[in-house]
């Protein structure tokens, strides 16, 4: 399959995820410490088809978005990232 949606392009974007996420320089340890849990869960989707893994690193992304650019007008919000709650339990 050469399709972007096809297995082999998913991969791709799974690799290039992982390898992406290890080489971004995180100085917060919490921050860092999320980085790492989506760089195992990238590393994870790599070897399988688990769409819970992939649904949890969506998450995630989604939350981090949310938090560091300050809403994204969906009004979803996940809770799943230590550096969110981080940041959710700081500013109140």
């Amino acid at each position: 399959m050469s399709t972007q949606t096809g297995l082999p392009y998913k991969k791709k974007q799974q690799a290039a995820i992982k390898n992406t996420i290890g080489t971004i320089e995180v100085k917060d340890s919490v921050l860092k410490k999320d980085f790492q849990h989506m760089e195992k869960l990238a590393g994870q989707l790599e070897q399988t088809k688990d769409q819970a893994l992939l649904k949890e690193l969506h998450r995630y992304f989604h939350d981090l978005d949310v938090v560091i650019n300050e809403d994204d007008g969906s009004n979803t919000y996940f809770d799943v990232t230590s550096y969110g709650k981080s940041v959710v339990k700081t500013s109140k």
